[in-house]
């Protein structure tokens, strides 16, 4: 397509001139000679320009209706999480969780967080969440510096307490991003140890697959790898549906540089948002 002709002033002039035409006052002929400037590189009407091109976007409205998710930003208070170049893990994850649950909601979901906190915001403080406190007794901010077991318990109750109060459909949903050696880069589902069942739940296993497809699991297979985790841990957190997502490996310099970036954690929150819409159909 060829590129937009500009109007000169000699062309303006003869514009105002001409009958009929007395009303091109001098602002509509500057918004007219702006319009056409900005579509001189003749961008096709139509074409839609995602920040990432693994983004599925968004889901439909109501498409989540009915469903409940905890949602659990990994580490705060003193706990910084792993510590990278010019970013906290808890950094990232507050704000990931943040966008996380406005994605859900904007989906028909309701969802709740495990901890409170001022940083639990998409654009949050670059600072350690130090005044993170779990939402649910001891209502305290997170006190160690490492995962305290009390602190994960006491987020792990906030599943429970919607559980025994017969929530259904009920997710719940770690966010964390991950540390690991040189070359390993990309995000995975967790799932915990089970104390019965040899099988991770529904949603580990479609979020493994979606980041596969999104091709966002980088190093790591598209199923969930197994391990202790004391907030899934089945004692204390009764459901069936739950995961801890390492988003990113920020030891990773092409990842650490992708989820700084909001649209890139928008785009992550979009591929979590199908995985969670596919489980939900599945039942």
């Amino acid at each position: 397509m060829p590129a937009a002709r500009i109007p000169n002033k000699q062309v303006l002039k003869r514009l105002r001139s001409r009958p009929g035409h007395g009303c091109l006052g001098p602002v509509f002929l500057t918004a007219l000679v702006l319009l056409l400037r900005c579509n001189a590189p003749a961008v096709p009407i139509g074409t839609i320009v995602k920040p990432y091109p693994f983004d599925p976007g968004p889901l439909p409205k109501g498409s989540l209706k009915g469903l409940t998710v905890v949602i659990d930003p990994g580490h705060g208070g003193e706990d910084p999480g792993t510590i990278q170049p010019g970013v906290f893990e808890a950094t990232l994850t507050y704000r990931t969780a943040a966008t996380l649950a406005r994605v859900l909601r904007n989906a028909g979901a309701r969802t709740h967080f495990t901890v409170r906190s001022s940083a639990l915001t998409e654009k949050g403080s670059l600072k350690i969440p130090r005044d993170a406190a779990p939402a649910v007794a001891p209502n305290r901010p997170l006190r160690s510096a490492k995962d305290n077991p009390e602190d994960i318990y006491a987020r792990a109750d906030l599943a429970a307490r919607y559980w025994d109060k017969r929530v259904r459909p009920l997710y719940f949903v770690a966010i964390h991003f991950d540390s690991r050696d040189p070359g390993v880069r990309g995000g995975h589902a967790l799932w915990d140890i089970p104390e019965r069942s040899g099988q991770p739940s529904r949603l580990a296993k479609n979020i493994a697959v979606h980041l596969g497809k999104a091709g966002l699991n980088g190093s790591f297979p598209t199923f969930p790898l197994m391990q202790k985790l004391g907030v899934l841990s089945p004692v204390r957190n009764p459901l069936p549906e739950r995961v801890l997502v390492e988003c990113a490996t920020l030891s990773d310099t092409d990842d650490r540089k992708a989820a700084l970036d909001p649209r890139w954690r928008e785009a992550l929150c979009n591929v979590l948002a199908h995985a969670i819409r596919d489980t939900k159909k599945a039942k």
